[in-house]
C-alpha cells in the first residue's frame, strides 16, 4: 500500500509497547527449523514465519487460516499450508509456476527468516503528537506488521503485490528479524531510511515482474509511486496504465484498507485486468 513505511522509516517508528515481548523466537530454532516435505520434495527451510502482533495488541492471527487459503486459490501452481508457525507450499507436478508463484518460492526457501507480526484493523501507530490514531495501511516495514483484514479485502491481483512487496523489502534489509521493532534511533541495529528507501525500490521491482509476467507485457514499467489514493502506477509501451487503489472501508468494514488493480488504457477506458487481458 502507499507511504505508510516512509513515515516510519524516518520517525523511527515508535510504538506503544517495548520491541522486547512482540519479538520472542523470531530467530529461535524453531522459527527456522528446517522441515522435511513430502516423498519426492527437497527440504528446505520455511523462512516466512507468522508470529502474533504482540502481547496486548489486536490479533490477525484468527483469520491466518483464510489467509492461506486465500494465496493458494490465487496461486497458479502451488498450495501453502502453516507447518508451525511457518508458512509452506506444496508445488504441483503437473503445474507451471508463474512470477507470483517463484517470488512466493524464494522467499519461503530463503535463508533468513521472514517475520509477519500479524495484526487487524484495530491496530494503531502514534502520530506525530504521540497520539495512537495512525492506521496500519496495509503492513508497516518497522514494525514488521501485517494487517490481515487489509490484505483479505484486496482483490486477488493487488494482495499477489502487496504480498510480493512487503516480502521483498523484509527480504533484502539485511538481518531484518533481528531488528525489526527497535525503536531508539540512536540504536545501531535500528532500520534506516536508507534501507527502507533501497527495499521499496526493490519491492517495485518485484511488482513490476508479476505485472509483466500476469500480463504477458515485458514493456511495464513504474512511472508513479506517491502517497494518494492511487498511490502505485504502472505504464506499458501503449501508453495504459495500471493502477494500484487504495479504498478507505464504512460502515461494516470501517478501518479497512484494500487495495484494487485497474487498467486504464490510452483512450481513458477503465478495464479490470481480466478484462484487459482478454482484449
Amino acid at each position: 500500500m502507499r507511504e505508510r513505511l516512509r513515515r516510519t522509516a524516518q520517525d523511527g517508528g515508535r510504538r506503544r509497547i517495548p520491541a522486547a515481548p512482540a519479538r520472542p523466537g523470531l530467530d529461535s530454532p524453531a522459527a527456522v527449523l528446517a522441515l522435511q516435505r513430502a516423498a519426492g520434495n527437497r527440504a528446505v527451510a520455511r523462512e516466512v514465519a507468522m508470529h502474533d502482533a504482540g502481547r496486548g495488541e489486536p490479533s490477525g492471527l484468527p483469520r491466518l487460516p483464510e489467509l492461506v487459503d486465500r494465496l493458494t486459490s490465487l496461486s497458479q501452481s502451488l498450495t501453502f499450508r502453516m507447518e508451525g508457525g511457518t508458512l509452506a507450499y506444496e508445488k504441483s507436478a503437473s503445474l507451471d509456476a508463474d512470477e507470483f508463484d517463484r517470488q512466493m518460492m524464494a522467499m519461503i526457501d530463503a535463508k533468513e527468516p521472514i517475520p509477519l507480526r500479524l495484526t487487524n484493523r484495530e491496530n494503531r501507530l502514534p502520530d506525530e503528537a504521540g497520539r495512537f490514531t495512525e492506521q496500519i495501511s496495509g503492513d508497516n516495514w518497522q514494525q514488521g506488521y501485517v494487517d490481515v483484514d487489509d490484505l483479505l479485502a484486496s482483490d486477488d491481483l493487488a494482495l499477489k503485490l502487496q504480498l510480493v512487496h512487503f516480502l521483498t523489502e523484509r527480504a533484502v534489509t539485511k538481518h531484518y528479524a533481528k531488528r525489526m521493532g527497535i525503536d531508539e534511533i540512536d540504536d545501531p541495529a535500528h532500520l534506516t531510511a536508507a534501507e527502507f528507501k533501497r527495499g521499496h525500490a526493490k519491492g517495485n521491482e518485484a511488482e513490476a515482474k508479476v505485472l509483466q509476467d500476469f500480463f504477458g507485457d515485458p514493456t511495464i514499467r513504474l512511472v508513479r509511486d506517491v502517497d494518494a489514493a492511487t498511490f502505485r502506477v504502472f505504464r506499458n509501451s501503449r501508453g495504459d496504465e495500471i493502477r494500484e487503489i487504495e479504498h478507505e472501508g464504512t460502515g461494516a468494514e470501517r478501518g479497512v484498507q484494500s487495495d484494487t488493480v485497474e487498467v486504464v488504457t490510452k483512450d481513458g477506458a477503465k478495464h479490470t485486468p481480466e478484462e484487459y487481458k482478454a482484449i
